[in-house]
Parts: C-alpha cells; structure tokens; sequence
C-alpha cells in the first residue's frame, strides 16, 4: 500500500505544525483506502516511535476546523471521526484524481510520441511510385557493307570475376550498419535524453534511474551503437518478466555487444581478437619440431 505525497502539503496552513503532524499525516496518506483510513493511537505509537498522547494530540489537531485551509470542505479539516478508529478524509478523492490525471496526460503524450515515430518510420520505407524502369537492350544491328560478313552473334562480354558471397551474419551485421547509418544521416536518431527516456520508461521500476548515470554509459559509444543497443536493451527488458537487479550493467552489456558488431560489420579487428591473433602467432613460432 502507498499514498503520493504533494510538496503543497510543506507550503499550506500546516505550516510549522511540528514534525508530529506530518509523521503522522504521511501515515494517513499511505494508508488511505477510498478515502478512509483507521487511526489507532496505540498502533501507530508503536510504528513511528511516539507516545500514545502526543498520537491523540496529533488526530485531535487534524480533526479541528482550519480557517487557513486550501480546501474550505467541512470547514478545513483534514480528518472526520465515524468510528472508534475509522477516520474519512474530505480532500483524498481530489487530490487522488489529480494525480490520475497527470498520469493520464503523461500516458497520452507518450502515445502521441509513438504514434509520429512508427508513421515516420513507415512514410520512410514508402517505394516511389513513378521509379523509371530499366530500359530494354538494343537490338543487335548487321553491317550491309560487302567487305565484312556480318556477325550472326553478338560478341561475347567477359565473364565477371568470382566474388566470395558473404555469411548470413556478415550480411545482416553490414545491412544493419548500413540502416543505422543512413538513418543518422538522415537525423531521424533520437539524442541521448530521448534515449534515456526511452531506458527509464520501458518498465516502471527504472524509473527511478539518475539520468546521469545512463547518459555515463551511453557517452562513451558511437550514437549508431547507443541507438541500436538501446533498441534491443528496452525491447527485452519490456518483455523480461522479472527486474534485473543491475540494469545499467545489463545496459553496459549491451552497447559493448552493439559494438562488437558493428566493428565486425566494417571490417574491423577487436582488441581481443587481435591479441589472440598475436597469441596464436607466437605458438606457431616457438613449436618448432625437434630433431
């Protein structure tokens, strides 16, 4: 069970009630249910580490009429007494609709978000309709000059020179490459902020992930890379049914994956592949057969 707890409850009439009044206040709000609450002196002594008078003297404070209130409902008060420890709690549906709002704004927005990318994305790979088509190859013409006989077959073109067909993952790793790096040309990449709100929005808990620290592990790599290890990373986590317990590291393993690839993409040797290249070499050298 939990309550959000708004930084107007700091700034209204309760200013400078006591630290008492706002233990106890937080309790109410993380205990709220359709607006009621119960409120045992005793129990609530015990949670929070105070005396069962000063708790008396707390609800008996929220019960009373708060001229200076925001909320001029039952004359200000925050609490209203319908049972021996059941309490209701005048201001909790508005405040609780509120936030139901701002998620709903905030849910909308990002709909929105979504929408324009995957319309981007298809107005992208739309074919031109009016694309020339290939033209046809001319007809083979005959001398009519007696000297020369005329040729019944056209001459013969060379043949091309073999080519080494790559392997399937060098194809897709150099057609991936390729789609990143026309895309970035194209400024259709999103920048690191937009990539850190794409981390933290994929699963409720990594919300709570300092923006600071994605963006150290994202800095380091080519944008080409972050995209592309930043696509994979949400796409799994979103359909991960339990939470890491260290996303960033997870995130790290990514992008030194992503690049792994696309340095093979283009050719490129590894650090480690090339000294187990040097390792190797050396073994051949000193395995000289004896005589």
């Amino acid at each position: 069970m939990y309550g959000k707890y708004f930084s107007c409850t700091f700034s209204g009439s309760m200013v400078g009630a006591g630290p008492d009044v706002f233990a106890i206040w937080g309790y109410i709000i993380a205990n709220a249910i359709k607006s009621r609450v119960e409120l045992n002196p005793t129990i609530i002594a015990v949670l929070i580490g105070m005396s069962v008078e000063r708790v008396e003297a707390v609800i008996k404070y929220l019960e009373s009429p708060d001229l200076k209130s925001r909320s001029k409902e039952h004359d200000g008060r925050r609490i209203i007494r319908e049972g021996e420890y059941q309490y209701f709690i005048p201001t909790h549906e508005h405040y609780r609709r509120m936030v139901n709002n701002d998620e709903l704004r905030e849910y909308n927005r990002t709909k929105q978000a979504e929408r324009r990318a995957k319309l981007k994305a298809e107005r992208g790979k739309t074919i031109e309709p009016n694309a020339p088509a290939t033209p046809a190859t001319p007809p083979v013409q005959v001398s009519e000059t007696p000297t020369s006989s005329p040729s019944l077959h056209p001459p013969k073109s060379p043949p091309a020179p073999e080519s080494k067909s790559p392997s399937p993952v060098e194809t897709s790793s150099s057609s991936k490459l390729d789609a990143l790096q026309k895309a970035e040309q194209k400024s259709d990449f999103p920048g690191i902020p937009a990539l850190v709100r794409q981390i933290k929005d994929c699963r409720p808990e990594f919300r709570i992930l300092s923006d600071m620290a994605v963006e150290n592990y994202l800095k380091y790599y080519d944008h080409v890379i972050q995209v592309a290890a930043v696509r994979d990373f949400v796409r799994d986590m979103t359909n991960a049914l339990s939470v890491p317990n260290v996303p960033l590291k997870i995130l790290d393993g990514y992008l030194r994956q992503e690049k792994k690839n696309v340095d093979a993409a283009a050719g490129i040797e590894s650090e480690g592949h090339r000294a187990e290249k040097a390792k190797k070499e050396f073994k051949e050298t000193i395995n000289v057969p004896k005589i």
